[in-house]
């Protein structure tokens, strides 16, 4: 900073009128000076910023496929190709992806093939239990729309993939975690009272959740109203700036994981629901920062719907441990597309495609590598009906500069061992760290240049 303001040959130390400039950059402030800008300021903005460590929560996405490829993509959880994208970071989906529209089963399928990019690139996609998932495992089917029982060919094969915990959609709900703990902060669909953290540590309260699921105990209060897929008692009351019930919780919460783990718990700040719609496509921060209320009814299908956002918790290296800005704000309040008829199913009564598999990963698993090579065969098919020429064409052509293809080959290369290339916020570090090259070697010069001229006038002094 200073030998690119202030050359060596101006750097005199002399004189008693020197100016604030030339005082801050003279030894040994400048060495002070020089350490902090350039090495200090760039390693803190680099490790806080572009190399934190992310958790990024996605609200209720019911029954949308477009929105909700849209949504992942918008908050670089996806690259372009719907593939992951965000290296080890954690992602966690909010519940509620049935349900208003006839999307459902997709979006869960697509969910489990990103579960298993995230893990293959060290990071995790969390699915969150919904009580629009548990309404369908009990045969509710007050908001399935008929669209989504005609792709099933008929109610009866629907039911059977949704109400059989041992395969199909059916076991992946009732294997969905309902909260978990990350970064300082409790993410459940509902809410969590007090009463409900009383029963045990949050990882013993998923256990309770899958075992009254899979023995379909539907009665049990964990399942009903006030359970932690249900209830609005948290919410409600912190509308009405009534913060009590939330603050209960979170201290019983904490009071639990300190008695069951010790010093290994760390403390919960903060609650994420989904669940109750949010007005105007604007996430809500309750109880100063304690409850944050993140569905902003994303699907179209919804009264109002379309809007697209994420909340993103950093290191906690601000206040509260939530980097700002907290949320995407789309550039229009509301986003439409076309309403897409729905896919078929991949996970079917009798173990998926062509019978195959026995539980609900075996039989996604199959189906996908099915639907893969069928998605082969039809590309194989259509290069060879075009024309040699045209083939070569496209085979040779390259990406235009700027274009989605160019920037997702260079990331690729620039950052191969994560899955969908490098993201934004890589980019940047990429280019404050050949920012940071540059201005060393201006240092190092200037530095040299100061030397060589310190020694000349030595020389004269002694002729």
């Amino acid at each position: 900073f200073c030998t690119l303001l202030v050359p060596p040959s101006r750097m005199t130390i002399t004189t008693h009128h020197q100016s604030p400039l030339r005082a801050w950059c003279a030894p040994p402030q400048r060495s002070a000076l020089l350490f902090f800008v350039c090495v200090v300021l760039p390693l803190t903005l680099l490790t806080h910023g572009a190399l934190a460590h992310r958790v990024v929560a996605i609200g209720d996405l019911h029954g949308d496929l477009e929105n909700a490829k849209e949504a992942f993509r918008l908050a670089q959880v996806t690259d372009d190709d719907g593939h992951w994208a965000t290296g080890s970071d954690t992602v966690i989906q909010m519940g509620d992806v049935v349900d208003r529209g006839p999307h459902g089963h997709t979006i869960m399928e697509m969910l489990e093939r990103l579960k298993r990019e995230a893990m293959a690139a060290g990071g995790e996609l969390i699915t969150l239990l919904g009580n629009h998932e548990l309404m369908n495992y009990q045969g509710d089917v007050k908001f399935v729309v008929p669209q989504h029982f005609e792709v099933f060919n008929s109610r009866s094969d629907w039911s059977q993939a949704f109400q059989d915990p041992g395969r199909g959609y059916g076991a992946l709900i009732a294997n969905r975690p309902t909260a978990v703990i990350r970064n300082g902060s409790v993410f459940v669909h509902a809410g969590i009272t007090k009463e409900v953290a009383a029963l045990g540590t949050v990882e013993e309260l998923n256990e309770k959740m899958n075992d009254r699921l899979r023995r379909k105990a539907f009665q049990d209060p964990l399942l009903t109203i006030d359970g932690p897929v249900w209830t609005r008692k948290l919410i409600y009351a912190a509308q009405q700036n009534k913060c009590e019930e939330t603050f209960a919780a979170l201290q019983e919460i904490n009071r639990v994981e300190r008695a069951s783990r010790g010093a290994d718990a760390r403390p919960v700040r903060r609650m994420v629901v989904g669940h109750t719609i949010q007005p105007n496509g604007a996430m809500r921060i309750f109880c100063n920062g304690t409850l944050i209320a993140i569905d902003i009814a994303i699907s179209q299908y919804m009264q109002n719907g379309g809007h697209l956002g994420h909340l993103e918790i950093k290191a906690p290296v601000v206040p509260n441990g939530i980097e700002v800005p907290w949320f995407w704000y789309p550039p229009k309040p509301q986003t439409h597309h076309v309403l897409h008829r729905p896919q078929r199913p991949l996970l079917v009564p009798g173990g998926g495609i062509d019978g195959a598999g026995a539980n609900g990963h075996d039989i996604l698993q199959d189906s996908l590598d099915k639907l893969r090579e069928e998605q082969q065969h039809a590309h194989q098919q259509q290069q060879q009906q075009q024309p040699v020429e045209q083939q070569t064409a496209h085979t040779a052509k390259p990406h235009a500069p700027g274009s989605k293809g160019s920037f997702t080959s260079a990331a690729r290369w620039l950052h191969p061992h994560r899955a969908g290339g490098r993201t934004e916020r890589d980019h940047a570090a990429f280019l404050a760290g050949v920012a940071l090259l540059v201005v060393g070697w201006r240092i190092v010069h200037n530095l040299r240049l100061h030397k060589a001229r310190a020694a000349g006038k030595k020389h004269d002094t002694a002729i």
